[in-house]
């Protein structure tokens, strides 16, 4: 009896165990369904993430085989799901898939997830597009099943910093190449770049300018004189414009360098410094001092020349020596008084000095005749300027020297000789000197007549002022006489 009491017992007991061991694997079976249905919600979520993101997906192995990719990457690179190329090769260039496959290695040697790298990707066109992407490891039964890689298209980019490379290979090519000497300096004065082409004109590599200034490389006085011109522009903001400054070279001798350069600002408007452009201009420094020594040389020559011939003329008519010299000095000052260029005043001078050369050609007792001259001997003197104009016409001066001569009996109302021009017909130069000529004629005396004084001389050109003389050459010569011109 006590036996099947205990066999009963256990029965009940087996019951009640296997009745909790059902209701366990309930129980788990519960959880298990519900964490299917989590993992299939999470799926559905990260697939449609996957497939509707803007950014391409591509999921490969480690050796760089395809395993799968979104929407936006078949996109990209001009496939569709069923064409997408089985591998790396197909889309990367040799050295780059050799980056690839090492970098996939790499991440799952770590299982950290990679810094962002550039490719350039081939797409079915052939055409090529860069990207820069992610990488990230896939689990599957908790161990490295794949790499995931996240990209975005940064073609536009690349394409813009190619260009500006391209850009910056050109000028950095342009600036080695020029003759001239490429520079920069900060706000305060001091080289930031120098183009080597500083060595050719001053001997010194670009990098032995930098944190120097250009007034360290002038003499002391020079460098002076620069550096007051230059903190005047600098403080205004203007650009240098071909400021020439001496220079020494690394070896002592001197440079002139022609120098210019503009200011230049960052994207809110500082001052940031200057950039510009020295040219070696020694040698054409040289060549102006040559040439100027040459001109002087030159000038020299042709007063010479003209006071030779002028001595000549009083040699034959001493009553009217100095007469050339005194009517000349007044030409001059009524040409300055009217404001006309050195230049113009000079060619006067050169023309006063011998405007009678030409009396060479008349008998000396012509010249020297006391009394008054019959009208044969009147019209012999009346040749003068012609023959002086033929005379001077072969001697190449820079100015209208014979014509001049030719002119300076003419008057404004053609009554003169021995053109009988008239008015703008005679040149400006002419209607001067013939004032001249007349004032210092009439105030001096001649064989045949005694002077009649300054007095008379400017009540002449008064009363003849627009008939005979030039209206503007009358004021500016009484004018000077008011202001206390005499000829001694």
């Amino acid at each position: 009896m006590k036996t099947k009491d205990r066999t009963q017992e256990q029965r009940t007991k087996e019951i009640k165990r296997s009745r909790r061991r059902i209701a366990e694997l309930e129980k788990s079976e519960a959880r298990h369904k519900k964490l299917e249905e989590k993992l299939e919600e999470s799926q559905a979520r990260y697939q449609a993430l996957f497939d509707r993101t803007l950014y391409c997906v591509f999921v490969h192995d480690f050796d760089g085989s395809f395993f799968d990719g979104n929407d936006a990457a078949f996109k990209l690179l001009g496939y569709t799901r069923k064409d997408f190329p089985a591998t790396f090769a197909s889309v990367l260039d040799q050295d780059q898939l050799a980056i690839a496959v090492k970098r996939g290695k790499e991440i799952k040697r770590t299982g950290s997830t990679s810094e962002p790298c550039e490719y350039k990707l081939r797409t079915k066109s052939g055409n090529y597009v860069w990207v820069e992407v992610e990488s990230s490891l896939i689990y599957r039964g908790g161990k490295p099943y794949a790499i995931q890689g996240i990209a975005r298209d940064v073609t536009e980019r690349k394409q813009a910093e190619e260009q500006i490379r391209q850009s910056q290979q050109r000028f950095q090519g342009l600036v080695e190449t020029l003759s001239d000497w490429i520079w920069e300096v900060d706000q305060n004065g001091i080289y930031t770049y120098a183009s080597p082409k500083v060595r050719d004109l001053l001997g010194y590599k670009p990098e032995e300018l930098l944190g120097k200034m250009p007034f360290d490389f002038m003499p002391i006085e020079e460098a002076q004189r620069v550096k007051g011109i230059f903190e005047q522009l600098q403080a205004a903001r203007q650009p240098l414009i071909a400021l020439e400054n001496i220079n020494r070279h690394k070896d002592g001798h001197l440079v002139v360098l022609e120098t210019s350069g503009i200011p230049f600002f960052d994207t809110e408007g500082r001052f940031k410094g200057y950039r510009g452009v020295d040219r070696d201009i020694t040698g054409r420094k040289h060549a102006e001092e040559a040439l100027q020594s040459s001109y002087q040389q030159l000038r020299e020559t042709f007063i010479s020349t003209v006071n030779a011939l002028a001595s000549t003329v009083e040699m034959k008519d001493p009553y009217t020596a100095g007469h050339q010299r005194w009517a000349t000095r007044l030409a001059c000052a009524i040409a300055k008084e009217m404001g006309l260029s050195e230049e113009r005043i000079e060619g006067i001078r050169m023309a006063g000095l011998i405007h009678d050369i030409g009396k060479i050609n008349i008998p000396a007792e012509i010249l020297s005749k006391p009394g008054q001259l019959s009208d044969i001997q009147y019209n012999m003197v009346k040749i003068h300027a012609q023959v002086g104009c033929d005379i001077l016409r072969e001697i190449k001066f820079p100015w209208p020297v014979a014509e001049i001569v030719l002119q300076h009996h003419e008057r404004m109302n053609g009554s003169g000789y021995p053109e009988r021009r008239s008015g703008d017909e005679i040149i400006l130069e002419a209607r001067i000197l013939a004032v001249a000529d007349t004032v210092e004629a009439m105030a001096s005396h001649r064989p045949y007549r005694v002077a009649y004084g300054i007095e008379s001389a400017l009540e002449e050109i008064s009363q003849n002022r627009g008939t005979l003389y030039d209206p503007a050459v009358v004021d500016a010569c009484l004018t000077l006489f008011e202001k206390g011109f005499r000829f001694d």
